[in-house]
């Protein structure tokens, strides 16, 4: 199911980063290891589209869970 991918080549976690669903992204990328580096048909990452959509913060999050697979670097940690 989480191989599946809509009409923009978009899988679970390219649609729950769209769509700024921090919850469920922490879901598939815990539960189920979705595939952080793999992009939909127009060439977007995961943290890209979140970017896009003006979810900054879920942008970071993703992208700090995999930095380096995306080559990008991580944001810097919040401080304590």
């Amino acid at each position: 199911a989480l191989e599946r991918v809509g009409e923009l080549g978009d899988q679970l976690l390219h649609l729950a980063a769209r769509n700024g669903h921090k919850t469920i992204v922490k879901e598939l990328l815990r539960r189920y290891t979705a595939n952080i580096n793999r992009p939909n048909d127009e060439g977007k990452m995961p943290h890209e589209l979140a970017a896009k959509y003006k979810h900054s913060e879920l942008s970071d999050y993703i992208r700090s869970k995999a930095p380096h697979l995306l080559g990008t670097p991580a944001p810097s940690p919040e401080p304590a």
